[in-house]
């Protein structure tokens, strides 16, 4: 779940018993994250046990409002993948 984040996810998993694992948004970017974030925030997981299931990417992100670029997006994608991780992505603001 990227971090600062609207608490939608963190309170659905915490009323289910699950586990939330959180990557950094850094600011000083535009709120973007990167492989090495993701990673970091995966294996510190995996290291204490839990078993990480799915990637949440919210785009635009909330509460920041940041939009995420198409090579961004990419890598969220590319970084799940390689995981064997489900992307949860949340794009309320998207015209279908």
């Amino acid at each position: 779940i990227p971090k600062p984040q609207y608490p939608l996810y963190s309170a659905a998993l915490t009323m289910s018993g699950g586990h939330a694992v959180y990557y950094n948004l850094d600011e000083a970017a535009g709120w973007r994250t990167t492989w090495a974030e993701l990673e970091r925030a995966y294996n510190a997981a995996s290291q204490s046990g839990v078993q990480v299931c799915a990637l949440a990417m919210i785009n635009p992100g909330n509460p920041v409002g940041a939009v995420l670029d198409e090579v961004d997006v990419a890598m969220i994608v590319s970084f799940a993948a390689s995981r064997g991780l489900v992307v949860l992505a949340d794009e309320v603001y998207q015209v279908n």
